[in-house]
C-alpha cells in the first residue's frame, strides 16, 4: 500500500510538472531500463527545480535509503551537492556535502542510535579535521578502516592459475581481454551476486568463465571495515585472458 501511494502521488504530480521522473537501478548503481526483463534493487524519484536536482532512493518495499540534492550554476556546472543515507529504521546513517566553490567536503557518520560516529572535513583536498566517537558519544582514537581484499593475494593468484580454463570458442576466435567482475563482499567475507561490469567488451565465453571462477572461489575474502565496524561492500575483480 505504501509503495502504491508513493507512485500515485508521483503520477498526480507528474501531470503538473514534467521535470520529474522515476528511474530504476540495480545493487551496483546501474540503470535498469526494462524492469520486465531485468531485476532492479532500488527505484528513484528524480525532480528538477530550475538549477536544482533532487534524487530520492527507495528499496522495492518503498523504504527510503538516501536522498541527494545537486545544485548547478547557469552554465550547467555543479556548484555543490549534499546527500543523506538512512538505516532501514529511518534513522540517518550519514550526511555528505561538498561545496565546489569553496572546495570543501564534509562527511558525518552516525550510529543507529543517532550518536555521531565520525566527522571529517576537507578543504582544497587536504584533511582539516577528523573526530571519532563511541556509541555513548565519548571521543575515541581513530578506529580501523579498510577495503575488502582477498587476504593472501597469493591464494587468489594460485586459484586462478589452477582453475582458469581458456574457452575453446575464445581460442578459436583468438579472443583476449580483461573481464571485470563486480561482486558484494558480505560481513563474513563471502562473495555474493557476481556480475560482469564491462559486459559485451569481451567474448561471451570469456565472460562466462570469469563468472564461473568467482562463483566457485572456495575461500573467503577479508571484509571491509568502516570506523571500526565490519561492513558489506563492493569489490571489483579484473580477470585477464591472454593467449600465449
Amino acid at each position: 500500500m505504501k509503495r502504491g501511494f508513493i507512485f500515485l502521488v508521483f503520477l498526480l504530480t507528474y501531470q503538473v510538472s514534467q521535470a520529474q521522473y522515476v528511474r530504476f537501478v540495480d545493487r551496483y548503481d546501474r540503470e535498469v531500463k526494462d524492469t520486465t526483463e531485468f531485476s532492479y534493487t532500488y527505484f528513484e524519484l528524480i525532480r528538477e527545480f530550475g538549477s536544482t536536482v533532487k534524487i530520492e532512493r527507495f528499496t522495492r518495499d518503498s523504504v527510503k535509503v538516501s536522498d541527494a540534492t545537486t545544485l548547478f550554476d547557469s552554465l550547467g556546472n555543479v556548484e555543490g551537492w549534499r546527500k543523506k543515507e538512512y538505516f532501514l529504521s529511518g534513522n540517518v546513517k550519514s550526511t555528505n556535502k561538498e561545496d565546489k566553490v569553496k572546495d570543501e567536503v564534509e562527511q558525518i557518520r552516525y550510529y543507529e542510535n543517532g550518536v555521531v560516529k565520525s566527522q571529517t572535513f576537507y578543504r582544497e583536498g587536504h584533511l582539516v579535521n577528523e573526530v571519532y566517537f563511541d556509541k555513548e558519544g565519548q571521543s575515541i582514537v581513530k578506529p580501523e578502516s579498510r577495503d575488502a581484499s582477498p587476504g593472501e593475494m597469493e591464494a587468489w593468484n594460485q586459484y586462478m592459475i589452477r582453475n582458469l580454463s581458456y574457452p575453446q570458442a575464445a581460442r578459436y576466435s583468438k579472443a583476449e581481454g580483461t573481464v571485470i567482475v563486480i561482486c558484494t563482499v558480505d560481513v563474513e567475507g563471502n562473495l555474493l551476486y557476481p556480475e560482469i561490469l564491462n559486459k559485451g567488451e569481451c567474448h561471451p565465453s570469456i565472460e562466462q568463465e570469469a563468472l564461473r571462477l568467482v562463483e566457485k572461489y572456495p575461500d573467503r575474502f577479508v571484509p571491509a571495515m568502516e570506523d571500526g565496524e565490519i561492513v558489506e561492500s563492493f569489490y571489483r575483480l579484473p580477470i585477464r585472458f591472454k593467449l600465449s
